[in-house]
């Protein structure tokens, strides 16, 4: 993506975090985000199909950020590392973004779910099964997302995985 295109899709982005938490409740139209954002409405289009694109999109880019396959292939090996690692994402994460994200939290642990079973599906781990899958994305999609409060969740998010890890040999 061209650096022209990053900053017109930010400007949209920006500009739709903070309609929605003025006014979490109310639809956003994309008239209202372009015409906040100082952009055409044509230029949304070249960026997005609709509202809901940008958000979709959005939601998913915020979630890459903080859970990838290169980061996930640490998981088993070193969870304190990768807790850790996402821990420090999270607090880099700017408090307009975090505050939007706690709104709609549901949309995005289910998102986050899906991207951490496919990435730890890419880990080279024969051993990982679907329940187990299910069980460490959910739960470390939750848990990222009610944020760690101290250095004990880390252990202890560290401790059931390395648990979960030798169940499984």
């Amino acid at each position: 993506m061209d650096k022209r295109t990053l900053k017109t899709r930010t400007k949209l982005t920006n500009s739709y975090i903070e309609l929605k938490l003025q006014d979490p409740e109310g639809v956003i139209t994309v008239t209202e985000v372009c015409r906040h954002a100082g952009i055409n409405k044509s230029t949304f289009y070249r960026n997005y199909l609709d509202i809901d694109d940008l958000y979709n999109q959005f939601m998913q880019e915020k979630v890459n950020e903080l859970f990838n396959a290169k980061l996930l292939n640490t998981f088993f090996l070193n969870p304190e590392k990768c807790f850790l690692d996402i821990k420090e994402k999270l607090i880099a994460t700017p408090s307009d973004v975090k505050r939007f994200l706690r709104l709609y939290t549901a949309d995005y642990c289910t998102i986050a779910e899906r991207t951490i079973k496919d990435a730890l599906k890419q880990c080279n781990r024969d051993q990982v099964n679907e329940v187990m899958l299910a069980f460490i994305s959910g739960g470390v999609a939750h848990v990222v997302m009610s944020g760690f409060n101290t250095m004990d969740d880390v252990d202890e998010l560290s401790r059931i995985v390395r648990y979960l890890a030798k169940m499984d040999r």
